[in-house]
């Protein structure tokens, strides 16, 4: 299959059909990460306006998460990944969360492999081009996988978190704000909000540790 990647990078209707099997080889060769969803593939950062790519504050949100949660959970059999780490949410789609943690002995046996099928907690900042889908689609795919017991929504224009927290058969939301402190009981982790946003530019303000 003849892959035009310029093509790809473009937002709005022009997308790439391809089978699981297209779409890993594709992924292998590209330089750019694209999630797979129903036999349809999606550039991760969709161009706005001409515009593609992750702005310093999601850069930042992104460091300061993974920092935060890699420190909490040293000594756990936990491990944080990055945003290049690939979750199989389904038989036939994947997506790229922006930060994955996996307590599951059989994803830290797989190092070399493409993918995460256990994750306990995924995150996601919310970025302008993307925010419907984590709000929609991804929460849904999430929901639905039972190794996942926390999804956060992480804004990157105002410190507001949002956190969907399976409790049994129910989902519990509840949001959070500066001051405020995110429990996520599954790994016995408590993370300040104000440590999330440090060093963030969020307007005329800088964040605070």
């Amino acid at each position: 299959m003849v892959v035009n990647l310029k093509r790809l990078r473009r937002r709005g209707v022009e997308r790439l059909r391809m089978t699981v099997e297209e779409y890993l080889a594709f992924e292998t060769m590209s330089g750019e990460k694209h999630e797979y969803v129903d036999g349809w593939v999606y550039p991760v950062y969709p161009e706005i306006d001409g515009m593609a790519g992750a702005t310093n504050n999601h850069a930042v949100l992104t460091q300061n998460m993974v920092r935060l949660l890699g420190n909490a959970l040293e000594e756990s059999p936990c491990i944080v990944y990055s945003p290049d780490a690939r979750v199989q949410t389904g038989s036939n789609s994947y997506r790229y969360p922006d930060i994955s943690v996996s307590c599951d002995p059989r994803d830290a046996a797989a190092g070399d492999d493409i993918r995460l099928l256990y994750p306990r907690v995924l995150v996601e900042i919310l970025s302008e081009s993307t925010e419907d889908v984590d709000r929609a689609d991804k929460l849904a795919e999430y929901r639905a996988m039972p190794s996942v017991q926390d999804y956060l929504l992480v804004d990157q224009t105002v410190p507001r978190v949002e956190h969907y927290h399976r409790a049994g058969d129910l989902w519990l939301y509840r949001t959070y704000g500066q001051g405020d402190t995110i429990v996520l009981e599954g790994l016995d982790v408590a993370l300040a909000v104000n440590r999330i946003y440090a060093k963030t530019r969020l307007g005329d303000t800088t964040g605070t540790l």
